[in-house]
């Protein structure tokens, strides 16, 4: 039987996606996406980010707001 994560680390889902891990980070702390904390580490719900990403939010304000995130930086 297959194992399969349902939870990934801002580093997995950074890698997984392609989307950077601080922007990833931000979307756990506006409560977009669904996450854990475990001590200072943030785990990400899989299906939450790969549903995020999936939806219109993504592809119609991914660009500027990675964009953003990165000039602020």
């Amino acid at each position: 039987m297959a194992h399969t994560k349902l939870m990934l680390t801002l580093r997995e889902s950074s890698t997984e996606t392609g989307l950077p891990y601080g922007f990833i980070r931000q979307l756990c702390l506006d409560e977009k996406i669904k996450y854990i904390r475990s001590g200072t580490k943030i785990y990400v719900n899989k299906d939450s980010l790969f549903a995020y990403c999936g939806s219109n939010n993504v592809e119609n304000s991914a660009k500027s707001k990675i964009t953003n995130f990165v000039m602020s930086n």
